[in-house]
C-alpha cells in the first residue's frame, strides 16, 4: 500500500522538476515575441506621427463628405416620395369618391332586385294558384263526366231494377201477410219470455250478494305465490305489519318476501315510512329478501339483514333492476314465531311479580301495626 504512494509522489515531483526547467524558456519567448509587437506598432519619429494624424484626417474628411453626399440624396429621394405621396393620395381620395358612388349605384341595384324578386315571388304563387285552381277544376269536370256515365249507367240499371222491385213488393207483401199471422202466434212466446228473465233477474241479484259475502271472507291460506322465477311470499299491503303473514307464507315455501301496496289515499309520507320499516322487520325476520312495489308510495328492495336498496319516492315514476338471492331454510322467528318471546314476557312478569311479592314478606313492620291478613278490606 505504501509502495504505490511513494512512487506516485516520486512521479509528481519529477514532474515538477520538468515543468520548473521548461518554464523560463517559454517566459523569454513571450517577453520576446511581445517587444517585438509593441516595437511594430508605436512610431519612431515626429514625422511618422504626423503622416499617421494627416491620414487619419483625410480620412475623416472622405467619410463626411461621403455622409454630406448621402444626406442630400436621402432629401432628393424624401421629396420625391413626398411628391408621389401627395399624387397617390389625390388618387386615393378619386378612388374613393368613385366607390361612394358605386356603393351607393350597386345599393339601388340591389334595392329594385330585391324588389323585382318580390314581384317575381309573387307572379309565381299567383301562377301556381291559378294552373292549381285549373288541375282542381279539370279534375272535378273530369269526375262529373264520370258520375255523368255512372248516373246513365245507373238509371238503365234501375229502370230493369224498378220492374224486378214491383215484383218483389208483390212478393213481400204476401210474406208481410205471413209475418203478421207469425207474429200474433209469437206474441205469447215473448210473454214467457218476460216471466223467464225476471226469474233469472232475481237469481242474479241473490247469487250477487253472495259472492259480496265470500269476498269478505277471512282467508286462512299461506299466501305463497308460485311463478315461474319463484315462489313468492305475499304479504298485500298491510300485511306487512303483521309478522305471521309473513312467515306463514315463508314457511309454505316462500323464497323471496314481496309486498305489493299503493299508499294514494295518504298525503303525507309517515305511514309509508312506517311500511318500509316494517318491511325490514319482516325481511330480517324471516332471512329473506323483501320486494316492495307501489303504483304510488315508496318502491324498494331490501336485503335480510334490513338494508334498504333503491329507495324512489312516493308520486316518482321509475323502474329499478335488482339481482334477488332466492334463499331457502327457516329462521329462529320462522319456526318459532312469536312464541318464544311471549315465553320471555311472561317468565319476566312472574319472576318480577314472585320478587315483589318476596319484598313485601321480607319487609319489618313496626310493633303493633296490622300485617296484611289482618288489615280490614277496604269498601
Amino acid at each position: 500500500m505504501v509502495e504505490p504512494i511513494m512512487y506516485l509522489a516520486i512521479g509528481f515531483l519529477v514532474s515538477m522538476l520538468c515543468g520548473l526547467m521548461i518554464v523560463p524558456l517559454v517566459h523569454n519567448r513571450a517577453v520576446r515575441l511581445t517587444i517585438k509587437r509593441l516595437e511594430a506598432a508605436t512610431p519612431l519619429s515626429m514625422a511618422e506621427i504626423q503622416a499617421d494624424k494627416d491620414q487619419l484626417r483625410a480620412e475623416f474628411a472622405m467619410s463626411a463628405r461621403r455622409l454630406e453626399m448621402n444626406v442630400e440624396q436621402l432629401k432628393n429621394k424624401t421629396t420625391s416620395q413626398l411628391a408621389e405621396l401627395g399624387k397617390k393620395s389625390d388618387a386615393v381620395n378619386r378612388l374613393k369618391m368613385e366607390l361612394g358612388e358605386k356603393s351607393a349605384t350597386i345599393f339601388a341595384i340591389e334595392a329594385r332586385e330585391k324588389a323585382l324578386q318580390e314581384q317575381l315571388h309573387a307572379a309565381e304563387a299567383e301562377i301556381a294558384t291559378k294552373v292549381q285552381s285549373l288541375q282542381d277544376s279539370e279534375r272535378t269536370l273530369g269526375d262529373r263526366q264520370a258520375e255523368m256515365a255512372k248516373l246513365n249507367a245507373a238509371l238503365s240499371e234501375q229502370t230493369a231494377a224498378v220492374a224486378a222491385a214491383r215484383a218483389e213488393t208483390e212478393e213481400v207483401e204476401s210474406r208481410f201477410a205471413n209475418l203478421e199471422r207469425a207474429l200474433a202466434t209469437k206474441s205469447g212466446e215473448v210473454a214467457d219470455l218476460g216471466k223467464r228473465i225476471k226469474e233469472l233477474e232475481e237469481r242474479i241479484a241473490a247469487q250477487d250478494t253472495t259472492l259480496a259475502e265470500r269476498d269478505a271472507t277471512i282467508s286462512h291460506q299461506s299466501g305463497l305465490l308460485r311463478t315461474d322465477a319463484a315462489p313468492l311470499a305475499t304479504a298485500i299491503s298491510w300485511e306487512v305489519f303483521f309478522g305471521h303473514r309473513a312467515r306463514a307464507a315463508v314457511e309454505a315455501g316462500g323464497q323471496v318476501l314481496y309486498n305489493p301496496t299503493n299508499g294514494s289515499t295518504y298525503t303525507g309520507t309517515f305511514v309509508q315510512t312506517q311500511q318500509v320499516a316494517s318491511s325490514r322487520l319482516r325481511a330480517i325476520e324471516n332471512g329473506r329478501w323483501l320486494v316492495q312495489v307501489a303504483p304510488t308510495g315508496f318502491r324498494a328492495f331490501i336485503t335480510p339483514d334490513g338494508k334498504v336498496e333503491q329507495r324512489t319516492g312516493t308520486r316518482q315514476r321509475a323502474v329499478r333492476h335488482q339481482a334477488v338471492e332466492l334463499r331457502t331454510g327457516f329462521t329462529w322467528y320462522t319456526r318459532f314465531g312469536d312464541a318464544p318471546p311471549r315465553a320471555v314476557a311472561v317468565l319476566l312478569l312472574a319472576a318480577a311479580w314472585a320478587l315483589a311479592s318476596r319484598q313485601i314478606r321480607r319487609r319489618p313492620h313496626p310493633i303493633g301495626s296490622p300485617t296484611l291478613a289482618q288489615q280490614p278490606p277496604v269498601t
